[in-house]
């Protein structure tokens, strides 16, 4: 249940970034975090995976690529 209710939140927290009027911005930086994430060595991946299981909004995974990605 737990990984429901972040994903939900992770859900909403998007949807009100994009009707805010900063939409391109976001546009480029899930982009940007999108190309980081599909350059991550699988075992970074996997610790993504677990971390995301944490994760309470957008934030936190932008906090978590500038901590583990070189």
């Amino acid at each position: 249940m737990r990984t429901i209710s972040r994903i939900n939140q992770f859900k909403r927290d998007y949807k009100r970034a994009v009707r805010g009027k900063h939409r391109a911005i976001l546009d480029e930086l899930l982009i940007a975090q999108q190309n980081k994430v599909r350059s991550l060595p699988i075992t970074d991946i996997e610790n993504l995976a677990e971390a995301l299981l944490d994760f309470k909004g957008m934030d936190d995974l932008e906090i978590w690529l500038r901590e583990n990605v070189v």
